[in-house]
């Protein structure tokens, strides 16, 4: 027994030199880069200048103990909240790589549970997420350690918390007090679903209580581009539940290799007498799950996005050891190859996601050892910045629809840089310069006691050849969907054909950005197997709107041209109400010449 501890030990400390010399070499431990509205929980309070308050998330996600959380977390770095992040996350892992495996197996099992794509993806929100993934660190450890008596309080007051957080994390207590209990009897295992069923409904019902009392409204107050589709028909029930089989469907599509791995794992395990018992628990366990899920898409009509469904990767992993440890030969080698694939799946996606996001921190942290060599010259605090942040390639990556309210929070909170967007006159000063001036070429100048960041050097475009350039989704982001149409086809400098997204798939659609032109631009139908219409969105850079409407595939619309002083200008389209995503729903827009 003492052999046995001894040799989890070294396994734990070998998994956490694996999984810091692979962040370490992602750079995410020395500049770590996190999501745009992840900043609003490192602001302190009173700041408005971001995307949504975490005051404001009490009311639209219910995140109460994330908002008590938010005293602490506007003390933070971006660095410090990763830390943090990364040091509950691994605890967590090695916790749930302890109740599903075998000392022998508890490496590969912890390489294949940290490296979850989900959790991958939900590391870019550290601060946000850092107190769910504390509470489902402490329960997993608790149920753990804990006799069986002890874990239906757990489960209790865990779900509670965490419905009062990110809910889907107690998906994750509850698989491993399922694993740990796989032995019991049918009756302890009803009272298990039981507790966890009654503490998501406690823990809903506090939200609704608490928003009542301190916003007026009982309920949460689901976000537009959530696009909810409140159950009010039968009409509405039938696409809802369409609606939650397409998220599986996304699912397959997303994440094929470690699905089947899990299907594959599921049959090994309930075929061998010795696994039948806890796979079948851990089967069970998931069909709870995803009925609770179904209900909330029924009533809600809003779709899970890929990364809440944190508890499937575990549930696969579970199934994978299980297999891993059986008596039979085949089997247990099986099991084995099948933990060596997720991690290496895991470890691939973790990698690429991170490979994408790095240039952007890379070239903010450049960008402010610039801005300090110059105030260090000229003694000027602030820097107003003159044109569009997005003309700089690395910043145009960035998955805000807006970049500069990211851009001036993590360069405030990184680096102390304080950045604002500069006045009309300011920026005429500017522009008269750098016309008489036409060798300018640093992005930085000081003229009349400001300092100026300027990201359209006399109006020279980087993309100047293509008057239609790709916006959102970028090249890398469209690969890493996985969606198997294109997105963005280009024909020419002048002429490129765009595919929304599903419906309700994303909260930001699909946009190009166009340079200004007199006779404007031609929108027409791509193919004719679409069902039509189409939103569409046209607004300058500044927030200037220009035009906007509904496409409905029968006559092309003309997009009116504009002036130079109006500058790029984004279009945004979705698919509108009545629409049917067939893989061809697309557009092509044309400058007209």
């Amino acid at each position: 027994m003492q052999d046995n501890h001894h040799g989890l030990s070294w396994q734990i400390l070998g998994f956490a030199f694996i999984v810091f010399f692979f962040l370490y070499a992602t750079s995410q431990l020395s500049t770590p880069y996190i999501r745009h509205d992840d900043f609003d929980f490192l602001m302190p309070k009173g700041w408005n200048g971001g995307y949504s308050t975490p005051w404001e998330k009490t009311l639209t996600e219910g995140r109460w103990i994330s908002y008590l959380w938010y005293g602490a977390s506007q003390h933070l770095t971006p660095k410090s909240s990763y830390l943090l992040y990364i040091t509950a996350y691994f605890v967590m892992s090695c916790a749930v790589a302890h109740h599903i495996s075998a000392p022998r197996t508890f490496l590969l099992c912890g390489l294949a549970l940290f490296f979850s794509p989900m959790f991958g993806d939900l590391s870019l929100w550290p601060t946000g997420m850092f107190i769910s993934v504390a509470i489902g660190s402490l329960s997993t450890l608790a149920i753990l350690l804990a006799k069986k008596s002890h874990i239906l309080p757990v489960i209790f007051i865990s779900t509670s918390l965490l419905i009062l957080t990110y809910p889907p994390i107690a998906s994750i207590v509850l698989l491993a007090a399922t694993i740990k209990t796989a032995e019991s009897q049918i009756k302890f295992k009803a009272a298990l679903a039981f507790t966890y069923v009654f503490a998501f409904a406690i823990g809903s019902l506090a939200i609704y209580f608490l928003n009542y009392f301190e916003h007026g409204h009982f309920g949460v107050k689901i976000d537009t581009w959530r696009h909810p589709h409140p159950l009010r028909s039968i009409t509405d029930a039938v696409a809802n539940i369409a609606l939650y089989f397409g998220s599986w469907s996304t699912l397959l599509r997303l994440h094929a290799i470690p699905i089947v791995c899990g299907v594959v794992a599921s049959i090994a395990a309930i075929g061998r007498p010795e696994t039948r018992r806890m796979a079948t628990s851990i089967l069970l366990a998931a069909l709870l799950i995803c009925g609770i899920e179904l209900g909330i898409v029924l009533i809600t009509g809003t779709p899970i996005p890929s990364r809440s469904y944190v508890w499937l990767w575990l549930a696969i992993c579970a199934l994978c050891a299980q297999t891993a440890m059986s008596d039979h030969t085949l089997c247990k080698t099986t099991g084995l190859i099948l933990l060596s694939l997720l991690s290496i799946y895991g470890m691939h996606s973790w990698w690429n996601l991170y490979r994408q996001k790095q240039p952007i921190a890379a070239y903010q942290e450049e960008l402010a050892i610039w801005i300090h060599q110059y105030q260090a010259i000229t003694g000027i605090p602030y820097v107003e910045v003159v044109g569009d942040p997005r003309r700089t390639a690395e910043l145009r990556s960035m998955d805000a629809p807006n970049v500069m309210p990211a851009l001036t929070m993590s360069m405030l909170k990184r680096y102390d840089i304080k950045l604002e967007e500069c006045t009309a006159s300011f920026c005429n000063e500017v522009q008269q310069y750098l016309a008489t001036h036409e060798n300018q070429v640093s992005p930085l100048l000081a003229l009349n006691g400001k300092l100026a960041l300027i990201f359209d050097i006399n109006n020279k475009s980087i993309h100047q050849l293509n008057v239609i350039q790709r916006d959102y989704p970028g090249e890398f982001e469209e690969t890493e969907l996985k969606l198997g149409y294109r997105i963005f086809l280009r024909y020419s400098s002048d002429s490129a054909q765009i595919t929304p997204f599903f419906p309700g798939s994303s909260k930001r659609p699909v946009s190009v950005m166009l340079e200004p032109v007199q006779k404007g631009y031609l929108i027409r139908k791509g193919k004719s197997t679409c069902t039509y219409p189409l939103f569409f969105n046209l607004k300058s850079l500044t927030g200037q709107q220009l035009a906007s409407g509904i496409y409905s595939g029968s006559t092309p619309i003309v997009l009116n041209g504009w002036g130079k002083n109006i500058g790029s200008a984004i279009l945004a389209v979705s698919m509108a109400e009545g629409s049917k995503n067939n893989y061809g729903c697309n557009i092509v827009i044309t400058k007209i010449k």
